[in-house]
């Protein structure tokens, strides 16, 4: 979901019309930059309600999927951005913040799942992305991993 004023909450694709980690890949080398203000909050509030929620196109909310959205961002959220983060946490949507040159770092803390070292990165200038890209795809999946030891050690629970 793009987030501008110039092209505010513009999805993209839908992540589930993808099959492979190849295909997921070029589309977000494909992605273009969009000028404008920051409209983190309606982004947040898209993601959360269709993107995530019911009325996505793929399968129905699903508990036992991991739910990770990352914020990339260069500047200022001029609207309700925290509300939405908050209400997307409570959705059960993991976030990772990513700021870089003008981005807050405060409100990247402020968007970003605790704890903050682990969800929240910032950059000086696009240059610093493929180190931050290393550090959001370790914690990703270190993430995941733990998410699924708790739902297989849940379900050992539930037998006994």
């Amino acid at each position: 979901v793009y987030f501008s004023t110039q092209g505010a909450c513009t999805p993209s694709s839908n992540l589930g019309q993808y099959a492979t980690a190849s295909e997921v890949s070029e589309a977000v080398r494909g992605l273009q930059y969009y000028s404008g203000g920051t409209a983190t909050g309606l982004a947040l509030r898209h993601l959360t309600l269709k993107s995530f929620g019911e009325t996505a196109d793929e399968k129905p909310k699903d508990r036992d999927v991991s739910r990770v959205a990352i914020v990339i961002t260069d500047g200022r959220a001029q609207d309700n951005a925290e509300i939405w983060a908050e209400r997307a946490r409570l959705a059960g949507i993991r976030i990772f913040a990513v700021g870089v040159g003008k981005a807050v770092e405060s409100e990247l803390k402020a968007i970003a799942n605790d704890p903050d070292e682990e969800h929240s990165f910032y950059g000086a200038d696009f240059s610093t992305m493929q180190q931050i890209a290393d550090k959001l795809k370790h914690r990703i999946c270190i993430g995941i991993q733990h998410y699924l030891y708790s739902i297989s050690l849940s379900s050992l629970i539930n037998l006994i």
